[in-house]
């Protein structure tokens, strides 16, 4: 066995660890596991229970792969306990234990409502239609998530390609209600660059070129690929295609970069044709 201190800022933590004797995990509980229920648990835990058992290891796996079970079904503040091993001592479960994490489950919160702050180039009626989010919804941690997502998709068209948002949760247990306070960072706004089509011929790199309706100097919208493909260029792609059918090829893999230039504020956009 070997013992080290090990000093986080001001605090100290005892680091001990044992090597050469491996203590696999036997059983698996979740004591106080009611909403979800401790099979769903035990199931997601394959990981865990396939690796020898640590304490530090223990801890960790339940807050980054436990937790967000809990997000999903809206109890945002449930917590994961320290674990309990109890020596085994099965004739199957040679030096292993039988492990407990107790877990405090919490309340199902439902949405109440975001607070913005810091949002000019969009109001706040426009940030809440891309957040997604309903009144007295359960407030799904995945669904919250993919509405900050659109939110920064929706600044991204309007040239705002570096917004951050800063997001604190506010809970009413008596009512188990959460309000998130957003703070909005929109940053500068940018404005397109320069086009480069690479992996094809002149020709056809020219006759794409000529459909992409954004222009240099105009404000950069971060959605327009999309719509470019979908609708300006789409009678230049299904010919491209159907070339390539006639040679026998599928169709091409297609990458598309954006690089912000944070001098000039211009986003230059790189498109890569690979077969």
């Amino acid at each position: 066995m070997e013992y080290a201190p090990e000093l986080k800022g001001r605090k100290q933590e005892h680091l001990f660890s044992v090597s050469g004797v491996p203590i696999p995990i036997c059983k698996l509980h979740f004591p106080g596991a009611k909403n979800v229920s401790e099979s769903k648990l035990v199931g997601a835990s394959k990981q865990l229970t396939d690796a020898d058992y640590s304490l530090k290891s223990t801890i960790a796996f339940a807050d980054f792969i436990l937790f967000p079970i809990y997000r999903e079904v809206g109890q945002l503040r449930a917590k994961f306990l320290e674990p309990i091993p109890k020596y085994e001592g099965a004739p199957n479960c040679k030096g292993g234990v039988e492990l407990s994490i107790p877990v405090a489950e919490g309340p199902i919160y439902l949405w109440n409502k975001a607070e913005w702050s810091g949002n000019e180039t969009l109001p706040t009626a426009d940030l809440d239609a891309a957040l997604g989010m309903k009144l007295n919804e359960i407030a799904v941690g995945s669904k919250f998530d993919k509405g900050l997502l659109n939110v920064s998709k929706r600044y991204g068209q309007t040239g705002r390609l570096d917004v951050r948002l800063a997001q604190q949760p506010e809970f009413d247990d008596a009512g188990s209600r959460v309000t998130y306070k957003i703070a909005v960072k929109e940053g500068p706004q940018y404005r397109m660059g320069k086009l480069t089509i690479k992996g094809l011929s002149e020709e056809e790199a020219k006759s794409l070129e000529a459909n992409w309706k954004l222009r240099s100097g105009e404000v950069f919208d971060s959605s327009y690929f999309e719509r470019f493909i979908n609708t300006d260029a789409r009678e230049q792609f299904q010919k491209l295609f159907s070339a390539r059918r006639a040679l026998g090829k599928g169709p091409p893999q297609i990458g598309h970069e954006v690089v912000p230039n944070r001098q000039t504020l211009t986003a230059d956009v790189t498109l890569e044709f690979k077969n």
